[in-house]
Protein backbone atom coordinates (compact mmCIF):
# COMPACT_ATOMS: atom_id res chain seq x y z
CA UNK A 1 0.00 0.00 0.00
CA UNK A 2 1.12 3.26 -1.10
CA UNK A 3 0.67 6.87 0.72
CA UNK A 4 -0.57 9.18 -2.08
CA UNK A 5 -1.57 12.20 0.39
CA UNK A 6 -0.28 15.25 -1.22
CA UNK A 7 3.62 15.86 -0.52
CA UNK A 8 4.05 12.41 0.37
CA UNK A 9 5.45 9.41 -1.97
CA UNK A 10 7.11 12.32 -4.42
CA UNK A 11 8.88 9.97 -6.94
CA UNK A 12 6.17 8.41 -7.48
CA UNK A 13 3.86 11.09 -8.17
CA UNK A 14 6.15 12.80 -10.38
CA UNK A 15 6.53 9.97 -12.95
CA UNK A 16 2.52 9.66 -12.72
CA UNK A 17 1.21 12.95 -13.57
CA UNK A 18 -2.83 12.50 -13.14
CA UNK A 19 -2.09 10.80 -9.54
CA UNK A 20 -0.36 13.71 -8.43
CA UNK A 21 -2.95 15.94 -9.94
CA UNK A 22 -5.73 13.70 -7.84
CA UNK A 23 -3.39 14.15 -4.61
CA UNK A 24 -3.87 17.56 -5.40
CA UNK A 25 -7.46 17.65 -6.08
CA UNK A 26 -8.09 16.17 -2.69
CA UNK A 27 -5.91 17.28 -0.65
CA UNK A 28 -7.22 20.88 -1.76
CA UNK A 29 -10.72 19.84 -0.77
CA UNK A 30 -9.34 18.79 2.83
CA UNK A 31 -7.97 22.34 3.01
CA UNK A 32 -11.43 23.87 2.26
CA UNK A 33 -13.43 21.93 4.54
CA UNK A 34 -10.60 22.79 7.21
CA UNK A 35 -11.73 26.39 6.74
CA UNK A 36 -15.33 25.73 5.91
CA UNK A 37 -18.04 26.36 8.88
CA UNK A 38 -20.00 24.27 8.45
CA UNK A 39 -18.34 21.36 6.78
CA UNK A 40 -19.98 20.78 3.19
CA UNK A 41 -17.95 18.18 1.37
CA UNK A 42 -20.36 18.96 -1.91
CA UNK A 43 -19.49 22.80 -2.20
CA UNK A 44 -15.61 22.18 -0.72
CA UNK A 45 -15.21 19.18 -4.01
CA UNK A 46 -17.05 22.39 -6.13
CA UNK A 47 -14.88 24.95 -5.31
CA UNK A 48 -11.88 22.55 -5.64
CA UNK A 49 -12.58 21.48 -9.46
CA UNK A 50 -13.35 25.22 -10.23
CA UNK A 51 -9.54 25.60 -8.77
CA UNK A 52 -7.98 23.21 -10.36
CA UNK A 53 -4.91 24.58 -12.51
CA UNK A 54 -5.63 25.05 -15.93
CA UNK A 55 -2.65 22.21 -17.42
CA UNK A 56 -3.55 20.04 -15.07
CA UNK A 57 -4.51 16.43 -16.96
CA UNK A 58 -7.40 15.91 -15.19
CA UNK A 59 -9.40 18.71 -15.08
CA UNK A 60 -11.50 18.35 -18.33
CA UNK A 61 -12.23 14.93 -16.30
CA UNK A 62 -13.55 16.46 -13.56
CA UNK A 63 -15.42 19.35 -14.86
CA UNK A 64 -17.28 16.88 -17.23
CA UNK A 65 -17.83 14.58 -14.56
CA UNK A 66 -18.47 17.10 -11.89
CA UNK A 67 -22.00 15.57 -10.37
CA UNK A 68 -21.03 12.11 -10.66
CA UNK A 69 -17.11 13.35 -9.05
CA UNK A 70 -19.00 15.35 -5.98
CA UNK A 71 -21.84 12.58 -5.74
CA UNK A 72 -19.32 9.95 -4.91
CA UNK A 73 -16.97 12.27 -2.50
CA UNK A 74 -20.04 12.83 -0.53
CA UNK A 75 -21.12 8.95 -0.03
CA UNK A 76 -17.49 8.00 0.49
CA UNK A 77 -17.53 11.75 3.28
CA UNK A 78 -20.60 10.34 4.40
CA UNK A 79 -19.40 6.91 5.13
CA UNK A 80 -16.73 7.85 7.20
CA UNK A 81 -18.06 10.08 9.22
CA UNK A 82 -21.07 7.05 9.94
CA UNK A 83 -18.77 4.79 10.24
CA UNK A 84 -17.46 7.01 13.15
CA UNK A 85 -20.56 6.98 14.51
CA UNK A 86 -21.00 3.30 14.94
CA UNK A 87 -17.37 2.96 16.73
CA UNK A 88 -18.88 5.29 18.90
CA UNK A 89 -21.95 4.15 19.38
CA UNK A 90 -20.05 0.66 19.97
CA UNK A 91 -17.55 1.98 22.53
CA UNK A 92 -20.68 3.24 24.67
CA UNK A 93 -22.52 -0.24 24.48
CA UNK A 94 -19.07 -1.82 25.32
CA UNK A 95 -19.11 0.88 28.39
CA UNK A 96 -22.52 0.03 29.78
CA UNK A 97 -22.13 -3.74 29.16
CA UNK A 98 -18.84 -3.49 31.29
CA UNK A 99 -20.51 -1.43 34.12
CA UNK A 100 -23.13 -4.14 34.30
CA UNK A 101 -21.03 -7.00 34.58
CA UNK A 102 -19.14 -5.38 37.57
CA UNK A 103 -22.01 -4.70 39.48
CA UNK A 104 -23.59 -7.81 38.77
CA UNK A 105 -20.30 -9.20 40.55
CA UNK A 106 -20.92 -6.89 43.56
CA UNK A 107 -18.53 -4.22 43.12
CA UNK A 108 -19.30 -0.79 44.16
CA UNK A 109 -19.49 2.50 41.64
CA UNK A 110 -16.29 3.85 43.05
CA UNK A 111 -13.83 0.73 42.10
CA UNK A 112 -16.31 0.71 38.74
CA UNK A 113 -15.56 4.07 37.44
CA UNK A 114 -11.82 3.19 38.17
CA UNK A 115 -11.60 0.08 36.11
CA UNK A 116 -13.52 1.93 33.21
CA UNK A 117 -11.66 5.40 33.55
CA UNK A 118 -8.51 2.79 33.15
CA UNK A 119 -9.79 0.42 30.67
CA UNK A 120 -11.41 3.08 28.24
CA UNK A 121 -9.13 6.07 29.05
CA UNK A 122 -11.83 8.26 30.36
CA UNK A 123 -11.84 11.42 32.96
CA UNK A 124 -13.74 11.36 36.13
CA UNK A 125 -16.51 13.24 34.65
CA UNK A 126 -17.36 10.68 31.82
CA UNK A 127 -17.39 7.94 33.80
CA UNK A 128 -19.93 9.72 36.16
CA UNK A 129 -22.06 9.61 33.03
CA UNK A 130 -22.18 6.09 31.92
CA UNK A 131 -22.56 5.49 35.74
CA UNK A 132 -25.52 7.59 36.05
Amino acid sequence: MLNINYGRNADLLRVCKPLEEYSWFINRINEILFDQDPKDIVIATKTAIDEIPMDFEIRSFLISHKAEVTGMLDTEYNEAEIKELFVEEGLQKGIIGCIELLRSLGLDDVVIAEKIMQQYSLTKEEAAKYLN
